[in-house]
């Protein structure tokens, strides 16, 4: 598999979640996302940017802020990922689960 087939299929991958973002936090999520998976260090936002933008194109605060003051919900983030791989370990039949209250 070339580089070009794996981060195409990176980017579909981490743009099936843009629905739960805005625009420009949709772009900040694929880049620290990435910048996380790239990093082999401490997984902190200032270690990932290198690595997550490069070019700089985002402000470095831009990433800080992702978290605090992001416009997106968790829960539905939570439910795209439940979906997807649902779909890709489970595609057919009825998906039992074990659950605790508690």
């Amino acid at each position: 598999m070339d580089s070009i087939n794996i981060t195409s299929a990176w980017t579909d991958i981490v743009q099936y979640f843009f629905p739960v973002f805005t625009a420009p936090t949709a772009s900040i999520f694929l880049n620290l996302v990435t910048g996380w998976i790239l990093c082999t260090a401490r997984k902190t936002v200032t270690c990932m940017l290198p690595l997550a933008d490069p070019q700089r194109i985002h402000a470095h605060d831009a990433y800080h802020r992702f978290f605090p003051d992001g416009v997106w919900a968790s829960s539905q983030l939570w439910k795209h990922l439940a979906i997807l791989l649902v779909s890709i370990f489970y595609p057919r039949g009825i998906v039992l689960l074990d659950l605790d209250n508690g």
